[in-house]
């Protein structure tokens, strides 16, 4: 029984892993230029993308998906699509130390990934 329920935390454990890594492979913000090549690197960003808000986590999709990563390691199994779920639909999260704003372009990827339809604004789930 041991075995088995070890074997069971192994495959949420991959299952995990091989989610974030598919979060981690979409695709980049391309209004900005990174600089020095790696995706943890400094980027540039014209000013009239900027919009209103400031914040470079923002505008660093590549950030925004480990921080995706790092909820989707931190969440129970039963729970990760809800989650995912609602971070496409309100664009945020709240953790204890403040609410996570996500760009809507890294939602729009994150809701092709799930395989999430559209209906308006409001996500049909299945």
């Amino acid at each position: 029984m041991l075995r088995e329920i070890e074997k069971n935390i192994q495959q949420v454990q991959e299952l995990k892993r091989a989610l974030s890594l598919a979060i981690n492979a979409l695709p980049d913000n391309p209004r900005i230029h990174r600089l020095g090549g790696g995706e943890r690197s400094v980027f540039t960003m014209s000013s009239k993308d900027i919009g209103g808000i400031l914040a470079a986590f923002y505008h660093d999709f590549k950030a925004q998906y480990r921080k995706l990563g790092e909820i989707v390691n931190a969440a129970r199994l039963e729970t990760i699509g809800g989650v995912l779920v609602k971070i496409v639909e309100s664009g945020s999260y709240f953790e204890n130390r403040g609410t996570i704003k996500f760009h809507p372009d890294v939602c729009e990827h994150l809701r092709v990934l799930l395989g999430l339809p559209v209906c308006g604004t409001q996500i049909i789930q299945r």
